[in-house]
Parts: C-alpha cells; structure tokens; sequence
C-alpha cells in the first residue's frame, strides 16, 4: 500500500468514527426529547379536563357578566347588545381568547335566557342572572 491509500484508509476510519458518535448523539438527542415531550404531553393531557372546564366557566361568567351589566344599563336592545358584546369581549381578551362576533352572540343569548328564567323565576325584574353550573 502506498501512502496515499494508507492515508485514504485513515480518514475513511475517522469519517465512519465521526458518523458513529454523531449517530449516537442523534438517538440519545432524540431518546431525551422523545422521553421529555412524553413527559410534557402526559402533563398537559391531566391537566385539559381541569382547564377546559375553568376556561367554559369563566366564558359562561363572563357572559353572564355581560349581559347582567348590560341590563342594568338598559336602553334599547340594541344598545344592551353592543354594551354585552364590547364587555364580553374585553373580558375574554383578558385571557388570551378570542371568539367571532357570532360565537359571543351566541354566548350573550344564552346568558340572556338565563338571566331572563332567573327574572321568571325569582318573581321580579331585577334578579341578576345565576352564576353557571359547575362542569
């Protein structure tokens, strides 16, 4: 062999030597991620039921908020609409949640019936409107 073809040899060795350890890392790299991730989603999947039912109840009280706030207010429905939509709004920004105009619509005639079967219930036009069942 000459030392062309030794020195070729060598560094054909070392290339596949570097390609090993970078091959190992790799798997170890992705072992740890692979582990952690399984780790952190097995987390977050405890805590969803927790938080979905915080984050419907506080939506659910802050319609009721809204449409509580906008009744006291009074004036025309229109007027009580624009000021539960403007409130309902502002509140769930709050929070980092962001609905359609139609989606809060929704929202304030449901809290809107409520408050009114509170009113029909209670006897008076002055009831405000019952906090949310628990989920």
């Amino acid at each position: 062999m000459s030392l062309i073809d030794d020195l070729e040899a060598d560094a054909k060795t070392v290339l596949a030597a570097i390609a090993n350890v970078f091959t190992s890392v790799k798997a170890k790299l992705v072992s740890f991620l692979t582990k952690g991730a399984s780790a952190v989603a097995t987390s977050i999947a405890k805590q969803l039921p927790q938080a979905e039912a915080d984050i419907e109840g506080f939506v659910e009280q802050a319609a009721m908020d809204a449409v509580s706030a906008a009744e006291a207010a009074g004036g025309s429905g229109t007027a009580k609409m624009a000021a539960a939509l403007a409130s309902l709004a502002s509140s769930l920004t709050t929070k980092g949640i962001t609905l359609a105009e139609n989606e809060l619509r929704l929202l304030i005639e449901n809290a809107l019936l409520a408050f009114k079967a509170a009113q029909a219930s209670s006897g008076s036009g002055t009831s405000a409107p019952p906090a949310p069942a628990a989920a």
